[in-house]
């Protein structure tokens, strides 16, 4: 058994093929030969796509920070809150019932969270304790919006001039 020989292609949308000596007819037709340094060139993103992919990472990143859960000491001691987009519809839901229901001394909500040894449970929420939980929300999307402007504003400015300073900014 011999040794296989690995040659690489570019096609016409300079898409990179490696194939084995002898399986050329394979390529897409108006295939040429490239040397390894060509392929890595058309492999590695310029600066501006490297920009625009980790920006992609960074919205990803910022979203998955949204979803992970808060934390609101509402009920006098830190609890932390669910935060996916059904929890953060819920809650709106919530506190909204609790603003229509104002007049009703006696009204309270019960409202996922976990305490501090993480154990969840549907605790009992007064109007200015669940209108907190919200304010909370509020504040934790805020924030990572605000972080991810900053960080996308790193990335597009000038100074990142080079991949090692892009993969520098991270979440």
């Amino acid at each position: 058994m011999g040794v296989k020989i690995m040659k690489k292609f570019k096609d016409v949308n300079n898409k990179v093929h490696e194939i084995e000596e002898g399986f050329e007819h394979l390529l897409p037709v108006g295939a040429t030969e490239i040397t390894d340094a060509e392929a890595i060139s058309l492999l590695t993103p310029s600066l501006q796509e490297a920009k625009e992919l980790k920006i992609l990472d960074l919205y990803q990143d910022g979203g998955l920070h949204i979803l992970s859960g808060f934390t609101s000491d509402a009920l006098g001691v830190v609890n932390t809150y669910p935060s996916a987009d059904r929890d953060q519809a819920n809650l709106n839901g919530v506190v909204t019932e609790s603003i229509i229901s104002a007049a009703d001394v006696n009204w309270k909500t019960p409202f996922w969270c976990a305490d501090s040894n993480g154990t969840w449970d549907r605790r009992l929420h007064t109007h200015a304790e669940i209108q907190q939980v919200g304010k909370a929300a509020a504040v934790h999307v805020r924030n990572a919006q605000d972080k991810l402007k900053t960080l996308v504003d790193k990335v597009n400015d000038q100074l990142t001039d080079t991949q090692l300073k892009i993969d520098a900014v991270v979440w």
